[in-house]
């Protein structure tokens, strides 16, 4: 059943969902599917109509990005998805495509997109200037080494998903929202922001608007 719920979600099936995608493999039998999508279409940056939804859908986006290079290896990105690239839906009138729902990510690159990637004030500007940051605070920092003690821990909040890198006495603390409402964390003393989306760091606390994340640093005991 919550497969189910999330192949509808991604979808757009389900009601209020503002994400867009396709099922690839779907099995009804079974429920069993894959997905398919720019990322950016599956954070509901397809659908956004006020600015609220734009803030909302954006920082979706540079949050779960932020997820992904925090984590062990080598962060890959989809081709387009620097420069907030929609679904393709025109593969649907090509025969030779329109079977293979991975087409919908796998779209013609459009390269009016990057000619907007240094404006900060369209939504190719905001997403590429925010992952040109985060690698470039990876590459510079050594708590993101392959050797790096990665692990979770709980952070007061089921919304909330807390990761920890430590490397030679220094811990990285990445915390990332994965609700739409605010957030407030408490966190350690000693900290060093890094980098943070719709996030304030507090004298004892951490407040995280919807969807946002901070990576800060604390020096080890």
């Amino acid at each position: 059943a919550h497969k189910r719920y999330l192949n509808d979600w991604f979808t757009g099936k389900w009601p209020g969902s503002w994400a867009r995608g396709e099922l690839y493999n779907d099995d009804p039998r079974l429920g069993d599917a894959r997905l398919c999508g720019t990322t950016a279409s599956l954070c509901g940056i397809e659908t956004e109509v006020s600015w609220e939804e734009k803030v909302r859908a954006m920082d979706c986006d540079i949050m779960l990005h932020a997820w992904m290079f925090t984590q062990s290896g080598i962060p890959v990105l989809y081709s387009g998805d620097e420069v907030a690239k929609l679904n393709d839906y025109t593969y649907h009138d090509d025969p030779e495509k329109a079977a293979d729902s991975r087409y919908l990510h796998r779209g013609h690159y459009d390269w009016s997109l990057s000619e907007l990637r240094h404006n900060p004030d369209c939504r190719q500007g905001k997403l590429f200037l925010s992952l040109m940051k985060l690698a470039e605070v990876r590459r510079s920092n050594p708590v993101f080494r392959s050797d790096a003690e990665v692990f979770p821990f709980y952070t007061g909040s089921d919304h909330v998903l807390g990761i920890c890198r430590r490397y030679e006495g220094q811990t990285l603390v990445g915390l990332f929202n994965f609700s739409e409402n605010p957030q407030v964390i408490l966190h350690l003393d000693g900290k060093e922001e890094l980098m943070s989306n719709a996030a304030e760091l507090r004298e004892d606390t951490v407040r995280l608007q919807g969807y946002g994340f901070t990576w800060f640093l604390v020096k080890d005991a």
